[in-house]
């Protein structure tokens, strides 16, 4: 799988180091079957294996029409003890979300369509209804009518996609989180930084206007944008490695 030779490649330059890895190789193979696979990484690695095995994917062509192929991936985030069982249905439910998320932007013409999509979920301890019912739960009723959630994601599509329904947009608006979190231009020390980035999180919830009122106030407006993309950046942002 090409994918592992990518993370081998990372663990080789150094870039992976933070998983203080030592005999244990970050990802593991479950299920390989047709069109199904399944395998199981360190969690911080985890979205960008889902990520990048689609993209390596999208490299090559099927030999019977010649089309590049594209997939569908669910990522579920749990602590090592959470029942294997119920993370791979959680998978299976994000997987599911994000082809639905591909289906739903087909063309009417969709002869040349393909849309490779990602869906993600951080779950913190037992896991009481879906992540969906999980998701909306969590959204308080405001006058914005603001998604609390951008995810799933786009990563590649015949079609023109913009910033704010791209993988890439979400790998940009989580490095300008991770620059001000670490203490980089525009932020105080990494400790001050993180506490007004958690507290912005939970603003979030109240709505769009609060979050931006919040982000005037503590005088991060200038580096941190709220927008559709800035709940998933938050939400992830101690807990994810970028390839």
């Amino acid at each position: 799988m090409e994918m592992v030779e990518t993370v081998k490649k990372k663990i080789d330059e150094g870039k992976l180091d933070a998983l203080n890895l030592t005999t244990c190789f970050p990802v593991r193979r479950i299920v390989m079957a047709g069109d199904d696979i399944c395998f199981v990484t360190e969690g911080r690695i985890g979205i960008e294996c889902a990520a990048e095995y689609i993209r390596i994917l999208g490299t090559k062509k099927n030999s019977v029409d010649g089309k590049p192929y594209s997939a569908c991936a669910g990522v579920a985030i749990v602590h090592n003890k959470y029942p294997f069982y119920k993370a791979y249905k959680l998978a299976e439910e994000l997987c599911d979300n994000a082809k639905r998320t591909a289906a739903g932007k087909a063309p009417d013409d969709a002869k040349d369509y393909y849309t490779s999509v990602i869906d993600w979920h951080i779950e913190y301890g037992e896991i009481y209804g879906s992540a969906a019912e999980q998701r909306n739960s969590s959204v308080q009723q405001n006058d914005d009518a603001f998604a609390l959630y951008s995810r799933p994601y786009i990563i590649s599509s015949s079609l023109d996609t913009n910033k704010e329904e791209s993988y890439e947009g979400f790998l940009s608006m989580l490095s300008d989180v991770q620059r001000y979190k670490d203490g980089g231009e525009g932020s105080e020390t990494p400790l001050a930084a993180r506490s007004k980035l958690k507290k912005l999180r939970n603003t979030l919830k109240s709505g769009k206007s609060a979050a931006e009122e919040y982000c005037r106030e503590a005088r991060i407006d200038n580096t941190i944008k709220v927008c559709s993309r800035t709940f998933d950046a938050l939400e992830i942002m101690d807990t994810f490695i970028r390839f």
